[in-house]
C-alpha cells in the first residue's frame, strides 16, 4: 500500500519562489552577455551617399532623423532586418555610434575587424552659440502737419457821435419843440460801454436824457437785432417808462405807462466825422 506525501508547507514553497527569481535573473544575464557578443563592427564606406549615413528612428526611410555617421567611422551593429518600405534595396541594420542608437541603410557599411583596443571616438567639445545681433528696421519719423492758429479779429471798438434831426412841429403846448437829437456812443454792437444821449430845443438848450430819466439808467446791446439803446424811468412820474433804441441810422424812443404804450417816436440819423 503506497504512502501520499504531505502537500509542501509555507516556508517551502517561499523557497521555491526564491530560487525560481535567481534561475530568472541569471537567465536574463546570460541573455544580456549573449546579446552583447552578438555585435558584429561595421564601418561606413568612404563614398557614402550625400557624405554621411544617416540614423533613423526605425528601418526604413520614412522614418525621421536622429543624426549621421561620417565615412569611415566604425559602428556597431545589432540586428539587421528586411526592408518595410517598397522602394529600399538592401537591408536596415540597428546601429550604435557615439551612445546614439537607431537604424541605418546597409548600403553605406561594409564589415570590418573588429580592433583589439576599444574603439576610440574623437570628441569635440561643443562650440558656445552665440545668437545673432538683433537688428531694427530703422524708422523715419512722421512728420506732424502744422498748423497755424489765426485767433478771430476783436470786435471794432467804435466811438462815434451821430445826429438825429426830428421833425419839429410848433403847438401851443410845445412851443419850444426838441430840434436835434444828439447821441454818442462807445463800445461795440454786442458790448456796448455807454451812451449819452441829449436834446437841444429850439432855442438852442441842451440837456441830456440822463436827467430826465437818471432813475434806473442802463445802456443795452441787443446784437441779435443790430442795435443798442437805453432804458430810464421818468423822475417825475415812477409810471412812466422811456426805452430807446438806436440801430445806427434811426432813433427811435418809446415811452409806457403803467406798462401801456403811450408813443414812438423815430427819427434819422447821420454819423458825424
Amino acid at each position: 500500500m503506497s504512502r501520499r506525501k504531505a502537500p509542501p508547507d509555507e516556508t517551502s514553497m517561499s523557497r521555491m519562489v526564491t530560487q525560481m527569481k535567481i534561475t530568472l535573473a541569471l537567465a536574463a544575464v546570460l541573455l544580456a552577455s549573449t546579446a552583447a557578443s552578438a555585435q558584429t563592427l561595421y564601418q561606413v564606406a568612404p563614398g557614402v551617399a550625400n557624405g554621411v549615413l544617416n540614423i533613423r528612428r526605425g528601418p526604413s526611410a520614412d522614418y525621421s532623423l536622429l543624426g549621421g555617421i561620417p565615412p569611415g567611422a566604425l559602428v556597431n551593429v545589432y540586428r539587421c532586418v528586411p526592408p518595410q518600405d517598397n522602394y529600399s534595396k538592401a537591408d536596415w541594420c540597428e546601429v550604435e555610434y557615439q551612445g546614439a542608437r537607431g537604424w541605418a541603410s546597409t548600403t553605406g557599411m561594409a564589415h570590418a575587424v573588429r580592433p583589439t583596443t576599444p574603439l576610440a571616438y574623437p570628441y569635440a567639445p561643443p562650440t558656445a552659440y552665440i545668437p545673432p545681433a538683433p537688428t531694427y528696421a530703422q524708422r523715419t519719423p512722421t512728420q506732424l502737419p502744422t498748423y497755424s492758429y489765426a485767433p478771430p479779429p476783436a470786435p471794432a471798438y467804435e466811438v462815434a457821435d451821430w445826429v438825429c434831426s426830428p421833425s419839429i412841429t410848433i403847438t401851443k403846448e410845445d412851443s419850444n419843440p426838441v430840434r436835434l437829437i444828439k447821441i454818442h456812443a462807445e463800445g461795440t454792437r454786442k458790448s456796448l460801454l455807454r451812451i449819452r444821449v441829449s436834446q437841444v430845443l429850439l432855442d438852442g438848450t441842451e440837456f441830456q436824457r440822463t436827467s430826465q430819466y437818471a432813475n434806473d439808467f442802463k445802456v443795452f446791446s441787443d446784437s441779435e437785432h443790430n442795435k443798442y439803446g437805453w432804458t430810464g424811468t421818468y423822475v417825475k412820474d415812477p409810471n412812466v417808462f422811456m426805452r430807446a433804441e438806436f440801430s445806427g441810422v434811426v432813433y427811435t424812443e418809446i415811452q409806457y405807462k403803467f406798462g401801456v404804450m403811450q408813443f414812438s417816436v423815430s427819427t434819422p440819423c447821420v454819423k458825424e466825422g
